[in-house]
């Protein structure tokens, strides 16, 4: 199979308003716009041959290769700028950029102030990657000022950094594991039992230092014990985590992710245990949270997790053995975005309208 060209499936991927604003910002800029000429050659192409391309626009291979490298970065660029801060994390990363050019001008001052501000918020939300890159901005910083004392407790903030990243870190590996034997089930018992004596999973979870680890903790124990077929284990593990983040309210808004995840495992331990009822409940108010002002995550997740939300919502109605309201849900989400989910609905359609006696509709 001959391999795509990286540059044509970047322009195909384009929706019309992003190609729109693309050729909007670009008519507003000065100089030769050779490459502009290029991606109206390519845009609405399936197939790319560089001879055709150089014979087309008049260009050598090497110009044609420099023009390709200079509209991929322009093109990167113009995207970048028209994405949405959807979320907290988009938003750190964003103001660190701007803290960046700040130091490049040489205001250092400003730089500094303006890291120290998404560093207190970063901690907040453990971006260890991010926290790095600002600690290293505010030493480059500070040693510009002579502020030799705030050199120093950076230092030690990076130590402080390292212990829990190498936490957070160990515990991904342990999840990791934990996943490889949730798929491979038959055989590896034994295994997950000596996964389960790490020295992490041997602690309680308050005990753990990082939000990140103890979620990673959290997920391990659930999957320990889906492997071993234990519902009643798995439905107390999934209170005790809800207990826990009742006694942390700030996870909600600083770890919006992990408080979605822990929701998740409640509906799924309250299928487990076929408690019906709670399962619809929780499953409802799960579609509600993801739309608060507190959960910050992107569209796509949203929509992924409300997918989710209505998919746990059938089973419910269909352990209750509501076949009506089975039926309600399923041609109300009948047009999700996700196959397999579209699948699932009209399965979940055609079955209901079985018990609801309705065989021609089902067949249909």
């Amino acid at each position: 199979m001959a391999k795509k060209d990286n540059l044509l499936q970047l322009i195909n991927s384009m929706s019309p308003a992003e190609k729109r604003h693309f050729k909007l910002t670009c008519s507003i800029m000065p100089g030769d716009k050779r490459y502009l000429q290029l991606f109206d050659t390519l845009d609405g192409n399936t197939n790319y041959n560089a001879g055709i391309l150089c014979r087309q626009l008049n260009l050598t291979t090497k110009q044609l290769a420099d023009d390709k490298h200079y509209l991929t970065r322009v093109l990167l660029s113009n995207l970048r700028s028209n994405v949405p801060l959807e979320t907290e994390s988009d938003i750190l990363y964003s103001d660190f950029e701007d803290a960046r050019h700040l130091l490049r001008r040489g205001l250092y001052a400003y730089a500094a102030e303006t890291g120290e501000a998404i560093l207190i918020r970063a901690r907040k939300g453990e971006h260890f990657d991010l926290m790095y890159g600002l600690l290293t901005l505010l030493h480059t910083c500070y040693n510009h000022l002579q502020n030799y004392a705030r050199m120093h407790t950076i230092g030690e903030e990076c130590r402080q950094l390292a212990m829990l990243s190498a936490e957070r870190n160990e515990m991904r590996w342990i999840t990791g594991m934990a996943a490889d034997y949730t798929i491979a089930r038959h055989g590896k018992a034994g295994t997950f039992e000596k996964l389960m004596q790490h020295e992490l999973m041997q602690k309680r979870a308050e005990q753990l230092t990082g939000e990140l680890a103890r979620a990673e903790w959290f997920t391990v124990k659930h999957r320990y014990y889906s492997t071993r077929s234990a519902r009643e284990d798995i439905y107390k593990a999934s209170v005790n985590e809800w207990k826990y983040y009742q006694k942390h309210p700030d996870i909600k808004r600083n770890f919006p992710q992990i408080y979605i995840l822990m929701f998740t495992r409640r509906v799924n331990a309250a299928y487990a245990v076929k408690n019906f009822k709670l399962m619809q409940q929780l499953a409802l108010q799960l579609k509600q949270e993801i739309k608060g002002p507190a959960i910050k995550i992107s569209n796509a997740q949203q929509q992924y997790y409300s997918d989710y939300a209505d998919c746990m919502q059938l089973l419910a109605f269909n352990g209750l053995q509501q076949h009506q309201s089975v039926l309600d849900v399923a041609i109300k989400m009948s047009y999700a975005r996700r196959p397999s989910y579209q699948f699932m609905y009209l399965i979940c359609q055609a079955s209901a309208l079985l018990l609801l006696q309705r065989p021609a509709d089902a067949v249909d």
